[in-house]
């Protein structure tokens, strides 16, 4: 039975050959973490238990996805991560004491409002952290790409081809 993934469950998946993949979840406007729970403005609390939770879960599902799909082999050549961007919300606004006491990590899987200023290197930053349990250095070959891009990514993802990053 196959794993079911949609695209509706997270924002933005990156793919790069030489990097891994990045999948991200963005929630825009005023959020903070407040009361035991991520917030937006408002104060609504956010579905999924926060967007961190969210993109972690996104990021699992996609690797069952990959295995069930028969490319299970791939997984031990290729990073898979996740980020959460907060479009709105400025670095120096947001500061460290907004984030839950156990996740003082996922302050670096962020990007900021100031992060689209340069996409590029905001993403080659998050791809070069070290991820606990998951694959540092991305060796796919041609055949892996297209394994993942045909097999596994186009047939359930909204694939949109940008720049090299």
């Amino acid at each position: 039975m196959m794993y079911h993934i949609s695209e509706h469950e997270i924002d933005f998946v990156v793919f790069e050959q030489t990097k891994g993949i990045l999948c991200i979840e963005a929630k825009a406007g005023q959020i903070h973490y407040c009361d035991g729970a991520w917030r937006y403005g408002n104060g609504d609390i956010i579905k999924h238990n926060g967007p961190f939770k969210q993109a972690s879960a996104f990021s699992h599902n996609l690797i069952n996805y990959i295995k069930d799909c028969g490319a299970g082999h791939l997984l031990k050549k290729c990073k898979i991560m996740y980020a959460v961007c907060f479009p709105s919300v400025s670095k120096v606004k947001f500061g460290h004491p907004s984030m839950p006491p156990d996740s003082d990590s996922d302050y670096d899987l962020i990007l900021f409002k100031e992060s689209p200023d340069d996409i590029k290197n905001s993403i080659t930053s998050l791809f070069s952290l070290d991820i606990e349990g998951a694959v540092q250095n991305t060796l796919l070959s041609n055949q892996d790409v297209k394994t993942l891009m045909e097999g596994v990514l186009a047939p359930k993802l909204n694939l949109l081809p940008i720049a090299e990053i």
